[in-house]
């Protein structure tokens, strides 16, 4: 949650740097090419998620906006990624992927 106290702690900015660096700045969905903007929890707080490298992830806008936490914990599309775009080989990925 953005107006968590934690969120402005060297811890939290410790963790996005190493994930950042883990990601080569890109968003880690698989099949997805576009540059990372945020650092997500992957099971939130919350939900008694770890304050942990291995539990975070670097997302695009796009991948965060589909999965974003809303106010009761749970989060949009139930967590699951659509991607749309191609593979390595050129070959174009369903929105089901």
């Amino acid at each position: 949650m953005p107006n968590d106290p934690f969120y402005h702690t060297a811890t939290w900015y410790s963790i996005c740097s190493l994930v950042k660096q883990r990601s080569h700045g890109m968003c880690e969905v698989v099949g997805c090419n576009e540059r990372g903007k945020v650092v997500d929890h992957i099971i939130s707080r919350r939900n008694g998620g770890v304050d942990s490298a291995d539990n975070a992830r670097h997302l695009c806008r796009r991948h965060d906006n589909q999965v974003k936490e809303k106010s009761d914990g749970t989060r949009k599309s139930n967590g699951v990624f659509k991607i749309v775009g191609c593979d390595v080989d050129g070959w174009p990925l369903s929105a089901t992927n």
